[in-house]
């Protein structure tokens, strides 16, 4: 659907008519127009202002069904039935507008008494949609048409990346046919920002546009969706309405994703998924992919990637000089043009800059530039944080920082050394040397192996070897399907999720623990993938050891795609000790002297048994031993004030040496947190 203010202008008018006559006149003729009320419905009109010698219309149209010759004609007929006093009316002037334009005009209309009832017109077009707390929207408009040296000026002036440039080079080729016929492809926009997207889509847009790809200019950019965003026809309507124009799906900063799998999200992937699948041939597609912040794009891009062919375009770097233009050029749509001097002022290392990190040094210029030139009276005032800042660490320090796995973190000081010498070799010219990082984690239940694969995830991202740094972490249920066909499918999918990061695969060998042949699909599937995704996915097998000793065995296509065999050993009493110290340290309890050797006296006697638990028994130790000192502390006779170091120290009675460690919780992963 296409929206459209048409200025219409007639040359005079047989008899002067009041604006009082003149508002009864237009809500009488918009009586008898509306919602779909022209051309086998498929055009929907509406009178909403009337100035000396013009007329303003708001048009909507199905341009797929009906030209737009036709509409303008039904449009000019309708003033030559309803209003024969105008004389001479033609179209003045076509603009086209976003529905939230349209809805303003309408209300401006209903208080000039041209329409009685404003919202009747927006929601017979299913257009009222903006009023909904489970998702943000905001649309644009653009100004068409966009010559090819002028799309390539812009790319270049943004530091497009050579993927940007080449989908331009198909935009415009000459062999294609001019005519809107559907969507032969949809864009994946792989940036640091959602400025750099945004630049990305304001050029790619009006090119579509030129070259006839899309029926009109408008682009809705639906952002902060929420959990609770599925089977919402609000959401259904907005890609109904937007049918020959494009849709921006922005999955980044999305509650609870955080980049890995969140089930309180697949309803919501599920239902987009739905509504990409059914509209993807009329509406176009955009998914902002944030190597930063990607929420739920993954899961949601891993999903529609075999229906949809998506052209995946990489944000831009450039130069220390293409960096300061581009930096200059961000500097001119503002009142603060920056000098090279000043620019450099701000570019103080000379290497490539992205896009987006130009954008974010760019963004801290100009709020100094307000500060200093403007509202005078704030230079040099501080800003004091009012939020409390999180405590991070960095992921190789707590990596380092967890007890014992010494050979695990020799294996990551390896490929932190050899992503820097390929780093140098890159520089130097030379070819990059091929490495597999597939790994398997063997060991009992508790001995970190989802912690380190978590981490060692965000380590590769820092390092560069790896651009996203999730971890997506799948087990039996996650890949072997009910149905023939259907695991390659979602092994497919759970590859394309993890691009740019780790793929976990725990208990690996469940996979083949059953008499169907699904789980052999799966395994095949998985080596295949593990081919495929070599450069971008690092596939981590996990499991007891006896058992992936065992199903190694069975499938030697697997094992020789396998670089390392990391052995995850159980905890003695004293690292048991180290570890429950550590956890403690992390909620600042404190541990006396007599308090570590009654822990490591349980230790002790636990330690041999088969599943004790390792980290998991820790933990379970310690949130037992908070819970009987919380009882200790309130059972107490008297109302003494409760001291902040009665809260954070332990005693000897608050440890239960009788806490069975057969009851550890199984369900839960790794022992830091």
């Amino acid at each position: 659907m296409i929206f459209y203010r048409l200025t219409l202008s007639y040359r005079e008018k047989e008899e002067d008519e009041d604006s009082e006559s003149i508002a009864e006149k237009i809500e009488q003729i918009n009586e008898s127009l509306g919602a779909h009320c022209g051309l086998d419905e498929r055009l929907s009109m509406c009178i909403v202002g009337a100035r000396k010698s013009t007329v303003d219309v708001v048009v909507a149209c199905d341009l797929e069904k009906v030209e737009w010759e036709d509409c303008q004609s039904y449009v000019l007929e309708i003033f030559s039935e309803y209003w024969s006093e105008l004389k001479g009316v033609c179209v003045e002037k076509r603009e086209e507008i976003t529905p939230t334009h349209l809805k303003w005009l309408l209300k401006r209309a209903r208080g000039m008494g041209y329409v009685d009832e404003m919202d009747s017109f927006a929601s017979d077009l299913r257009v009222d949609y903006f009023d909904n707390y489970l998702y943000h929207i905001k649309e644009k408009c653009y100004q068409v048409p966009l010559s090819y040296e002028m799309a390539m000026k812009r790319a270049k002036g943004i530091m497009a990346d050579e993927s940007f440039i080449e989908e331009l080079e198909r935009i415009y080729a000459k062999e294609n046919i001019k005519k809107f016929y559907g969507n032969p492809v949809h864009y994946c926009l792989r940036v640091g920002s959602k400025e750099t997207a945004q630049e990305m889509i304001d050029i790619l847009i009006p090119a579509l546009k030129t070259n006839e790809r899309l029926l009109g200019t408008r682009c809705e950019y639906i952002y902060d969706i929420d959990e609770g965003c599925y089977e919402e026809d609000d959401v259904q309507n907005i890609f109904e309405a937007a049918k020959g124009c494009a849709v921006v799906i922005d999955m980044g900063e999305s509650d609870g994703m955080d980049g890995n799998y969140s089930s309180a999200y697949e309803k919501v992937i599920h239902y987009f998924q739905i509504l990409i699948e059914k509209y993807h041939h009329k509406t176009l597609m955009f998914f902002i992919d944030s190597t930063k912040n990607p929420g739920f794009s993954r899961s949601l891009i891993a999903k529609v990637e075999g229906t949809l062919d998506l052209v995946e375009i990489c944000e831009g770097s450039g130069s220390y000089e293409k960096s300061i233009e581009y930096f200059q050029l961000l500097s001119q749509k503002t009142d603060f043009p920056a000098s090279r001097q000043e620019v450099m002022e701000v570019l103080t290392e000379e290497k490539t800059y992205t896009t987006s990190q130009v954008q974010q040094l760019y963004d801290q210029w100009y709020s100094i530039q307000l500060k200093t030139k403007v509202y005078q009276s704030y230079r040099g005032h501080k800003t004091k944080k009012l939020t409390k800042e999180m405590k991070t660490s960095e992921p190789y320090k707590v990596l380092q920082e967890m007890i014992g796995l010494e050979k695990i973190k020799g294996l990551v000081d390896q490929i932190i050394s050899l992503a820097n010498i390929q780093r140098l070799r890159r520089q130097m010219g030379l070819p990059k040397v091929e490495t597999s990082l597939h790994m398997i984690f063997m060991g009992n239940p508790g001995t970190a192996k989802t912690s380190v694969a978590r981490l060692l995830a965000q380590i590769l991202k820092k390092e560069g070897v790896l651009e996203v740094g999730h971890c997506i972490e799948v087990g039996r249920s996650d890949l072997v399907a009910k149905y023939v066909g259907w695991t390659a499918k979602s092994v497919s999918e759970k590859f394309r999720e993890a691009r740019g990061g780790v793929l976990f695969i725990d208990e690996a060998y469940a996979l083949v623990d059953d008499a169907n042949n699904f789980g052999d699909e799966a395994i095949n599937t998985i080596v295949q993938e593990m081919e495929n995704h070599r450069e971008d996915v690092v596939v981590i097998f996990a499991g007891y050891p006896e058992k992936m000793k065992e199903f190694l065995n069975k499938n030697e296509g697997l094992r020789s795609r396998i670089a390392f065999h990391l052995s995850f050993p159980d905890y003695n009493a004293q690292e048991m000790t180290e570890i429950f110290a550590l956890l403690a340290k992390k909620k600042d309890i404190i541990l006396s002297d007599e308090v570590r050797e009654k822990c490591q006296s349980i230790f002790k006697k636990i330690c041999g048994h088969e599943e004790f638990g390792n980290g998991r028994f820790a933990r379970n130790l310690l949130e037992q031993a908070l819970m009987r000192q919380a009882q200790r502390i309130f059972s107490r006779e008297g109302e003494d004030e409760i001291s902040r170091e009665e809260i954070l120290t332990l005693k000897v009675e608050d440890i239960d040496e009788n806490l069975d460690f057969r009851a550890v919780d199984k369900k839960r992963i790794g022992f830091l947190g």
